[in-house]
């Protein structure tokens, strides 16, 4: 199986604002199959990677095949 990779990435909105996310794909999923998708938002006061910590997403992204991106 392939390793877990993450990823974090800076996209532009269309008010002209830069906004990161951050891409969790568990190991050994198929990259040929699709999979369902978690989009994870935080609270106003907090951060992605910060949530992506404390929420358990990868781990239960790992155990039910599906990617999270925060």
């Amino acid at each position: 199986p392939a390793p877990a990779a993450s990823t974090e990435a800076t996209l532009r909105t269309p008010d002209g604002r830069d906004r990161t996310y951050h891409l969790y794909v568990p190991p050994g999923l198929d990259p040929d199959r699709p999979v369902p998708l978690l989009v994870a938002l935080h609270g106003g006061t907090g951060w992605g990677l910060q949530f992506e910590r404390n929420s358990g997403f990868d781990a239960l992204a790992e155990r039910h095949g599906f990617v999270v991106v925060y």
